[in-house]
């Protein structure tokens, strides 16, 4: 069993109800169509970097990160 990481150093990213549409189920009559799905995400990470510099190419580009997670599912 692992340990729970040590997160006190990150700061927590959230996206909520990012909702996708996208074919899912099991049975074919579930996916026969595009179903709505509602993603929640936390993402914990350190941005002391980008804080420090103020450098938006350090930041967490939200829209790619979104853009990664609706290409995944």
């Amino acid at each position: 069993m692992s340990e729970t990481p040590d997160l006190s150093h990150c700061d927590r990213i959230q996206i909520e109800d990012l909702i996708v549409r996208t074919v899912i189920g099991i049975f074919d009559r579930e996916r026969d169509r595009c179903q709505e799905v509602v993603i929640n995400i936390t993402l914990w990470t350190d941005i002391t970097a980008a804080a420090r510099s103020d450098d938006i190419e350090q930041a967490v580009d939200y829209r790619s990160l979104t853009k990664n997670i609706i290409e995944h599912v």
